[in-house]
């Protein structure tokens, strides 16, 4: 059926091959049997996403901390063991932040998984805010850039695992003549 993943393939009691999680092949057959249990499970894909800030720090003229949202910026998918994962064509599963700083991944199978930012040019490392899954805080924040070890199972949603980057600092002033 649509928006499912296909996860396993499992033999019955006259046994096969399995090929992939469609197919087995091989299964012996005699006349008069009816073999039973042979199984093709599904599941309903995960997602994990995110947005990327911009912090701008209290200074003489705010006296509060300004996030915004950054548009650009690079996030890798990673799995538990902190690999980057791979598409079908075996290039590393990305995400581009959008206008809102938004990045998300779905159609994920169930795992564990990070999330780790490729540092945006001309900024500073900021903090990396581990997010929740079933509204439970899931996962760790390993460096300012990385996430790992969120726990994803068939569909749950995996969100506001978000970074924050400082930009460079600058000063200004008047030069006044009296």
């Amino acid at each position: 059926p649509g928006g499912y993943l296909e996860d396993a393939a499992h033999p019955g009691c006259n046994g096969g091959v399995v090929i992939n999680p469609h197919t087995i092949t091989l299964v012996g057959l005699n006349p008069g049997e009816h073999p039973v249990h042979y199984d093709f499970c599904i599941e309903l894909p995960a997602s994990i996403s995110g947005q990327v800030f911009s912090e701008l720090l209290p200074n003489c003229v705010t006296t509060t901390n300004t996030l915004t949202p950054l548009a650009g910026v690079t996030v890798v998918l990673v799995d538990g063991n902190g690999n980057t994962v791979l598409d079908a064509n075996g290039n590393p599963l990305t995400a581009v932040t959008d206008a809102n700083g938004h990045y998300e991944f779905d159609n994920l199978r169930h795992g564990t998984y990070g999330v780790h930012m490729v540092m945006p040019t001309g900024y500073y490392e900021g903090e990396s805010d581990v997010g929740t899954v079933n509204g439970v805080t899931d996962g760790v924040s390993t460096t300012p850039i990385a996430l790992d070890s969120a726990v994803l199972r068939a569909d749950q949603d995996g969100i506001h695992y978000n970074f924050i980057v400082l930009p460079p600092p600058s000063i200004a002033g008047e030069v006044i003549f009296n």
